[in-house]
């Protein structure tokens, strides 16, 4: 289960960098001092969100499914991501 948290944390955090590429809050980085870098395209950003989102929506799945294995009837179950 630390590990799926993991993959969670890590893609969420990837996540809210790649969004502040998105709305120019953050560099790319890279170049000298941090000047010259490429500023990923929108569709590159796009790509790579919807891959973070598969990562993540995949390793909550597996967190969900270990979760219920063992959690009493008088519970609610977790929803698994679709």
């Amino acid at each position: 289960m630390k590990e799926s948290v993991e993959k969670v944390r890590e893609a969420v955090k990837e996540m809210n960098l790649l969004a502040k590429q998105g709305t120019g809050e953050a560099s790319g980085g890279g170049g000298l001092f941090g000047f010259g870098a490429k500023k990923p395209s929108e569709a590159e950003l796009k790509q790579k969100i919807k891959q973070l989102y598969v990562v993540g929506g995949n390793a909550w799945n597996e967190y969900v499914a270990v979760a219920n294995e063992n959690l009493a009837l008088q519970f609610d179950r977790f929803e698994f991501v679709k």
